[in-house]
């Protein structure tokens, strides 16, 4: 089922894959862009596993360059969308032992803000590497629970949009009601 020959020539899946990624990371830079615009289109012609794959090559390529452009040029740019002031608190608070792991913590609720937390990241002192993989663990999860859902609702011929749609909001729900119960307790 995967592709459906809908793409008929290694040339023609370049570019398309070549386009796909390099809208998935721009619609992470310019936050007012829909992530999840082409991921139905991409988990048809290219199945599941693929789609998520450059899916999220884009998604980090996306949110590294909007961690850059905050490093580079800072609160001029980054002001308009985050109080730095509660962020720069925040981070100040964070053990060094513990600092992937709290901003895991944040990235997993709160994917709706993904794109405004990588600019707001750039302005912290939280090292790229740290960044990257706190990014990575903390997206993947809705990622890979939204594009199977949706790959399998394709292969069996149901509206898998409607179910990825439903699983990644029931899961970024319940994610955000853990990190909430976890704050009142801590």
């Amino acid at each position: 089922m995967i592709g459906d020959n809908l793409l008929d020539s290694s040339a023609e899946r370049i570019a398309f894959v070549a386009g796909y990624v390099l809208y998935r990371a721009l619609a992470v830079v310019v936050p007012v862009l829909p992530g999840l615009l082409f991921d139905w289109q991409a988990i048809r012609m290219l199945g599941w596993p693929l789609a998520l794959l450059f899916a999220e090559v884009g998604v980090m390529i996306g949110a590294v360059t909007s961690f850059a452009i905050a490093r580079h040029y800072r609160e001029p740019v980054v002001r308009r969308f985050v109080r730095l002031e509660k962020l720069r608190d925040w981070e100040a608070k964070l053990p060094e032992t513990d600092r992937l792991w709290a901003w895991v913590a944040v990235r997993l609720p709160s994917n709706v803000a993904f794109d405004l937390i990588s600019y707001a990241a750039g302005l912290t002192q939280v090292p790229l590497r740290i960044f990257f993989w706190s990014t990575l663990f903390g997206n993947l999860p809705l990622m890979v629970a939204f594009f199977v859902a949706t790959g399998k609702g394709i292969d069996t011929g149901r509206w898998g949009w409607y179910v990825g749609a439903l699983c990644l909001l029931v899961a970024a729900m319940l994610v955000g009601v853990l990190v909430k119960r976890s704050k009142g307790r801590g």
